[in-house]
């Protein structure tokens, strides 16, 4: 019984370490000049997801260049109402589409996210004002994180 044990989980050691797992490799991130961000769309978005990108991938003495394109779009709506019909919750949603075109490589790469969120509406119309843009930058941080990710796996790829 004790060598079946033995045997089972030797097999099974075999078995995860062929699985195929790579891990995600950061240090490639800086190895990409950007020649180009073009923007389109919602400034206030588009300018937190561009310094990101410049943060994150620009490095000037590389030879793979980059050419961005952004374009987002903020949907502003009504999520909840009283029973008085006023409105006490609105939803913000975020939608980021960014082309990555690797000039070195010749490869073009599209990335869609969308993002959604809420937030309460207030007597004061300033603590409204402050939850809105809090709801906003909740939702960008987001958005460049998943942008981090993919980016992250499309260069790993590469």
């Amino acid at each position: 019984m004790n060598k079946f044990k033995i045997i089972t989980h030797v097999l099974i050691a075999f078995l995860f370490m062929g699985c195929g797992f790579k891990v995600l490799d950061q240090s490639q991130l800086k190895n990409f000049k950007i020649l180009e961000i073009s923007e389109s769309g919602d400034k206030k978005s588009n300018f937190f997801i561009k310094n990101k990108l410049y943060n994150l991938l620009n490095s000037n003495n590389s030879a793979n260049e980059l050419i961005i394109n952004i374009k987002t779009s903020k949907e502003k709506g009504v999520k909840e109402k009283n029973k008085k019909n006023q409105i006490t919750k609105y939803n913000i949603k975020i939608n980021s589409t960014i082309e990555l075109n690797f000039i070195n490589v010749n490869l073009k790469k599209t990335i869609n996210l969308n993002k959604e969120n809420f937030y309460n509406v207030n007597v004061n119309h300033d603590v409204t004002r402050n939850n809105e843009k809090n709801s906003e930058k909740n939702i960008i941080d987001e958005l460049s994180q998943d942008m981090f990710n993919q980016i992250l796996k499309i260069i790993n790829e590469l």
